[in-house]
């Protein structure tokens, strides 16, 4: 079978996430034995300036094809003149296809004409493969092929104070789930949510979980992990960790408060709390909360951190604590179990999936309960390696291999179903996705681009 998968997340995304995803799961399908030829979509031409994560991508697949596709007939642009490496064409001449060309060409494929259609659909992966796979939401169209589309959580339909704009860049993705052939979840939470919340039959859904990556371990070499707590300025306290976006949805302004009434009620701790993170929408808020508490020389914030140095602050930690309102699966967690870490997380969505019983699970509304459950860990080693032993124990019932066949798995049953199915669908009218998002969200890309050359020239 031909499997397209759509890649475009790795342009946008941080090391997390979608990109998380993406990532470990062409890695464990590349390990398996399987006769299935696959392909990487990426949205847009050959000729993009394109992040080094996308250089990464084709050299971590070098037997995986890499294909670009862009709305309908390709026209001639000048930087076909200058043959077919972006690097041997002249500045001024890319700005001009990337400003110029670009946006007018687009235009005219927005009024949808009959014509137009008919060139998008020419272009159209479901050409040149049997399958595609939409991790990432439905930034290309849905046609004769069998369609699978992961629906990694419904937060911007719940939380979307939250997650402002979210909704309509996902609306697309929402109101045509129910056309796929299969639908992949990370969690059984988020499987009986889609049923729920957008009338997804359950027979259609099938639950991938996904797993901590093989570097999250517990690290014998101390002075390794010294080495990187000295690095980050943690060797003076020992400190209670929490790793994640800086957002609302992450509840850590009641995190903050919850910390705040641990050490009152517990003067001997002499923890600090540490935040590992960027800053996301809206989190004005947690930094609101720490100086009205007075916390700040008790709360650290070290903003990103690289990816190679996150098992050692794991390792280093006495407590990883994730409070998190809403998630579709929770990897912070898990990752922490597989280091060995004791955890206090939130009983909420899918979370006490992949905690289980192997952590302290607090209700994320609750100031005392989470500050109690802190407590419990901190002050009660016998807890703390308990929580260790039930933590590694439940972290190796994760894998990515695993997640890797229930995954190819799944594209068998939809290309089943999609031929079962076909007949069926004669003369249904199947929508496509509207890409007005995408081609505005590319443009505004080389727009920047654009202007970050012109000022840094």
């Amino acid at each position: 079978m031909r499997i397209g998968i759509d890649v475009d997340a790795f342009r946008w995304a941080t090391q997390a996430g979608i990109y998380y995803y993406l990532w470990n799961l062409l890695k464990a399908i590349g390990r398996l034995e399987h006769s299935h030829q696959i392909t990487l979509f990426l949205y847009g031409q050959p000729w993009m300036d394109e992040p080094e994560k996308i250089q990464r991508l084709k050299e971590a697949h070098p037997g995986v094809e890499v294909q670009y596709y862009w709305d309908g007939f390709q026209p001639k642009l000048l930087s076909g003149f200058f043959g077919d490496r972006p690097n041997g064409t002249p500045w001024l001449v890319r700005q001009v296809d990337r400003c110029v060309l670009f946006p007018l060409w687009n235009r005219l494929v927005a009024k949808e004409s009959a014509a137009v259609a008919w060139l998008w659909r020419r272009g159209s992966p479901s050409r040149t493969v049997d399958l595609f796979h939409h991790p990432g939401g439905l930034l290309f169209p849905m046609h004769s092929t069998a369609n699978v589309m992961t629906l990694s959580d419904l937060i911007p339909l719940h939380l979307p104070q939250y997650c402002p704009g979210s909704v309509e860049w996902f609306q697309d993705s929402f109101s045509n789930a129910g056309q796929m052939d299969l639908i992949l979840t990370y969690s059984e939470h988020t499987k009986q949510d889609a049923v729920a919340t957008l009338g997804i039959d359950a027979e259609l859904i099938r639950v991938t979980p996904l797993a901590a990556h093989e570097q999250y371990r517990p690290l014998e070499d101390r002075q390794q992990v010294r080495a990187v707590l000295e690095k980050h300025g943690l060797t003076q306290h020992p400190y209670v960790l929490n790793i994640g976006t800086l957002e609302p949805r992450k509840n850590l302004s009641r995190l903050l408060e919850a910390f705040h009434q641990l050490k009152q009620q517990n003067p001997a701790l002499e923890h600090e709390l540490v935040l590992v993170g960027a800053k996301g929408d809206l989190h004005e808020a947690i930094w609101e909360t720490l100086q009205r508490l007075q916390l700040e020389s008790q709360v650290r914030w070290l903003g990103y951190v690289p990816f190679e140095d996150l098992p050692a602050l794991l390792n280093g930690a006495d407590l990883f604590v994730y409070p998190s309102l809403y998630e579709g699966f929770g990897l912070p967690p898990l990752e922490a179990m597989a280091c060995g870490t004791p955890v206090v997380a939130s009983s909420s969505t899918s979370l006490p999936e992949v905690v289980g019983d192997a952590g302290v699970l607090v209700d994320p509304s609750s100031v005392e309960q989470l500050a109690e459950g802190m407590r419990r860990v901190l002050t009660d080693e016998q807890l703390r390696g308990t929580l260790r032993d039930k933590a590694l124990r439940r972290a190796q019932t994760f894998s990515w291999e695993k997640t890797a066949r229930l995954t190819l798995a799944a594209y068998e049953e939809a290309w089943t179903r999609s031929r079962e199915r076909r007949t069926r669908r004669a003369g249904r009218n199947v929508q496509t996705l509207s890409r007005k998002q995408m081609r505005q969200a590319i443009i505004t890309h080389l727009a920047n681009q654009a202007r970050q050359r012109i000022h840094s020239g």
